[in-house]
């Protein structure tokens, strides 16, 4: 009887090498190696579904390891190696005793199907492990900070509109961390849409994790609610505030305040009606007041909302090709090992109205409206702006005040937002939507949580998700994964404490 192991072609890259077994040129079984985590450690999976040779088991077992220890020793620190629920386990470790038993280390943590076996291989040195009867591998950190935490992820399925999430997944699939979908774990990253209710995804709120890409909602209100923005930078940064927002004012302060609704009766001025707030998102309930008898319908249909802003309006836009617009600008907040701190990433969304601008008919919203539905094709800075004095413009004039405007609403924030205690770590991206006056001053009109990423062509969704992730990698979680201290790259941070 002959035995053999060919070495085969693997394709799948997870592989490092894979065996087949063949007795008398006749399959019996397979073995592969797989890198396991992220402290040179490596799975070596056994299958010998036909043998029925004690000696033949023996044989093909004790190849295999001493084929993985000759080959692979020096590059690792351990094997982990899953046997079959054989009839032979016993006469394996009974024939490993020539290996010396050492004791289980802390941060070996491994469960397996109920059809398999463990030991661990620790420099050369076999730990056997008894028998265990669990329905899952689990694979956990063995970087300190990590320990607690599964080498997992979950992105909800109520995934956010318009993201391409394969820029990530490739990225913690690399990282050997695998994509879960049970709330009972402890992943690495929960990735989760946000709700009204101050919640997020129903399926996922209790469930723990190392960092989220969501903070505790009822208190990013402080600036997420147009009401609460306005009066806050106003409170902490009164000159930061008139030079970046335009002036505002509690709608019912306004109507009882005869000097004000004047302003609208006999200078003729312009203004916003835009309610704030739970159910307030989108453009829903916004009006434009040029006389007492829009403003009086304006406060009739706002009337259901809490807190009702009413705001100068902006009648000398900056246009791009003609039509008004507007910049979103992605933000991102982080609470991270104690800190926090802020960034303006490196990519812009620009959102047009559908007709060109003209200054009357202001409650044509084809003219005056900005919005993704208006805007006829995708505008994404850098990679779509191809006029160079705008380009300049953007780089050197407007996205430097835009950059001041943020930083100091993050002085004024610090401190004052918190995470979900479910999370040990949290951040979140912002969408601030700035409108530029032509004559190059910039108007901050809202900071946006819930935040749309929706495109006219998936090319762009592509371009703009590799951007996106590319962003949040490199500030965030390859730091997280290197085990290394946020604090050593707070000068990538806009604003850092």
């Amino acid at each position: 009887m002959k035995i053999i192991d060919t070495l085969k072609t693997i394709k799948d890259p997870r592989y490092i090498i894979s065996y087949d077994f063949k007795i008398d040129n006749e399959f019996v079984g397979n073995s592969s190696i797989s890198k396991y985590d992220l402290n040179n450690t490596y799975l070596l999976k056994i299958n010998i579904p036909k043998l029925e040779n004690k000696n033949n088991y023996k044989f093909l077992v004790f190849n295999t390891l001493l084929k993985y220890i000759n080959t692979y020793n020096k590059k690792t620190n351990r094997l982990i190696m899953i046997l079959p629920k054989h009839n032979y386990f016993e006469l394996f470790i009974i024939l490993s005793l020539k290996f010396k038993l050492i004791e289980q280390n802390a941060d070996v943590d491994v469960d397996v199907d109920a059809d398999q076996n463990v030991c661990v291989f620790d420099n050369n040195n076999l730990l056997q492990l008894t028998k265990l009867n669990k329905t899952q591998l689990t694979k956990k950190f063995t970087i300190p900070k990590l320990i607690k935490y599964e080498k997992s992820y979950i992105i909800s399925a109520a995934k956010t509109e318009g993201l391409l999430y394969i820029p990530l997944q490739n990225y913690l699939n690399v990282q050997d961390l695998k994509e879960v979908s049970n709330n009972k774990n402890k992943p690495f990253l929960l990735w989760v849409k946000i709700l009204e209710n101050y919640k997020f995804d129903e399926l996922y709120f209790h469930t723990n994790c190392y960092i989220m890409n969501i903070l505790d909602d009822r208190s990013t209100s402080i600036i997420t609610n147009k009401f609460n923005l306005y009066f806050n930078f106003k409170k902490y940064f009164s000159n930061e505030c008139k030079k970046y927002m335009a002036e505002s004012w509690d709608l019912h302060s306004f109507i009882n305040n005869t000097n004000l609704k004047s302003r609208i009766a006999n200078k003729n001025e312009v203004f916003i009606v835009r309610p704030a707030g739970i159910g307030a998102f989108s453009g829903k309930d916004i009006y434009i007041v040029n006389n007492n008898e829009n403003l009086k319908e304006a406060v009739n249909k706002t009337s259901k909302y809490n807190n009702v802003l009413i705001t100068e309006y902006i009648t000398n836009p900056l246009l791009f090709e003609g039509k008004k617009f507007h910049v979103r600008v992605y933000f991102i907040v982080g609470l991270i090992q104690g800190h926090f701190m802020t960034k303006v990433l490196n990519l812009y969304k620009i959102l047009t109205a559908g007709k060109p601008y003209i200054n009357e008919n202001f409650y044509n919203k084809e003219i005056h409206d900005t919005h993704a539905k208006t805007t006829n094709r995708d505008i994404i800075f850098p990679i779509d702006i191809y006029d160079s004095r705008l380009y300049n413009n953007f780089t050197n004039i407007y996205f430097k005040k835009i950059e001041d405007c943020l930083l100091t609403i993050s002085k004024f924030i610090n401190g004052k937002l918190t995470k979900y205690p479910q999370a040990q770590n949290a951040f979140e991206i912002f969408g601030c939507d700035f409108l530029i006056k032509d004559n190059d001053e910039i108007v901050l009109m809202e900071i946006n949580d819930k935040v749309g990423y929706s495109f006219k062509s998936t090319e762009t969704s592509i371009k703009f998700s590799k951007l996106y992730f590319q962003n949040l990698i490199y500030l965030i979680l390859e730091p997280l994964l290197k085990s290394e201290n946020i604090s050593q790259n707070k000068s990538n941070w806009l604003f850092f404490e």
